[in-house]
């Protein structure tokens, strides 16, 4: 309670390079994290189109960086221009937030640890005695932030908050020993849902929420392949809905049924969808270990609330892979082999038992009030 009375007395600024409004993990994060306190909050985000399309909106601010980003420019105009902008437009730019954030009255700055502008704050924010806390989502070598100015505000930082205990230990090995706290996205107790069963069903359905990256193609066809050997041989009806994810050439001739539904950011809409699964599809890419090492996907914490079984299919040692497998909440595939893909599927019909311990952990490690807690404390 005094925490939270602290809060309603500071102004937080939030610093980040995209939107809170955006898709993907790290605006949805945000937003869940401070649902219903943004009074005394202040956004800043950047933005690489023209400042016409971003003007200021109450208590969100956009700096406009430059060079602006033409529609027109392809290829090796768009290049160059980024390398203008990164390189020898630095110093311009990261005064025009500066500039930007000394206009703006806040108490505590929170910068999300994403982009090469991520630590042009810090300075700013020492000098001035503002406290500084820093949201780590994952690895730098990911993000396009360098490991100087990461280390920077692993360092300065007065309060860091990861997305995983390996991606807090990493850091405090490769930049110092300095105390973390992990804080990601969370689940209302009205989102965690009862576990069903699909044993015996003759029909189920699968849900995947998100854009298919081409990294993830080879898992995605892997899987989709298993699907079909089992609508062929098992006699199995399958439905497959894809919330997000773009159209496919090699889902023409599948056996089973595809529903492409668009992105959205209902959060309600989300839980819903993902209640009325039966498995519940989370893929994690093989080809970037800096990823899959660290970071938390955030659909894997709505998913660990939904009624339904998680499959899992990526590398054993991902750190969402490790903490599936500890916990018993999802059938773990480490591979891409369509055979061991369709075994694999064939235990998450047999028992709801992973279902039933995702909703213990959801209980207890993922409550939405817990983690707001510790974002505010």
């Amino acid at each position: 309670m005094a925490d939270q009375e602290v809060l309603n007395k500071q102004t937080v600024l939030f610093f980040q390079p995209f939107s809170i409004f955006s898709n993907g993990g790290g605006a949805r994060i945000i937003r869940r994290l401070i649902e219903e306190r943004q009074d005394n909050m202040i956004f800043l985000s950047l933005s690489e189109n023209s400042a016409r399309k971003t003007n200021p909106r109450g208590n969100y601010f956009v700096c406009t960086m430059r060079p602006i980003h033409r529609k027109w420019m392809r290829s090796f105009l768009r290049n160059f221009s980024y390398f203008l902008r990164d390189r020898l437009l630095y110093s311009y730019n990261t005064k025009t937030i500066q500039a930007k954030a000394a206009t703006l009255n806040f108490d505590v700055l929170h910068i999300l640890h994403h982009h090469k502008y991520a630590n042009c704050l810090t300075q700013f924010a020492v000098y001035s005695n503002i406290p500084i806390w820093v949201s780590f989502h994952d690895h730098f070598k990911t993000v396009g932030c360098s490991e100087n100015n990461s280390k920077d505000l692993w360092n300065f930082a007065t309060k860091r908050m990861v997305i995983s205990k390996e991606l807090g230990d990493h850091y405090n090995e490769l930049f110092g020993y300095q105390p973390y706290i992990v804080v990601t996205d969370g689940l209302k107790l009205s989102e965690i849902s009862s576990p069903k069963s699909i044993v015996n069903k003759e029909e189920i359905s699968i849900y995947f929420g998100g854009l298919l990256h081409l990294e993830y193609y080879p898992l995605f066809k892997s899987f989709c392949m298993a699907l079909d050997i089992l609508s062929r041989s098992e006699g199995l009806k399958i439905s497959l809905i894809l919330r997000g994810s773009q159209k496919v050439n090699f889902l023409n001739n599948c056996s089973f049924d595809i529903e492409f539904r668009p992105s959205i950011l209902d959060n309600d809409i989300l839980m819903k969808e993902m209640n009325e699964a039966d498995i519940l599809y989370l893929p994690i890419k093989y080809s970037d270990e800096y990823f899959y090492k660290y970071s938390f996907s955030t659909k894997m914490i709505g998913y660990l609330g939904a009624s339904g079984n998680i499959f899992y299919q990526g590398p054993m040692d991902a750190a969402a892979a490790k903490f599936l497998s500890k916990n018993d909440c999802a059938v773990i595939c480490d591979s891409l082999d369509p055979n061991v893909i369709v075994e694999k599927l064939k235990i998450v019909t047999e028992s709801n038992i992973f279902s039933i311990a995702a909703k213990k952990v959801a209980h207890e490690e993922f409550l939405l009030k817990n983690m707001q807690q510790l974002f505010i404390s």
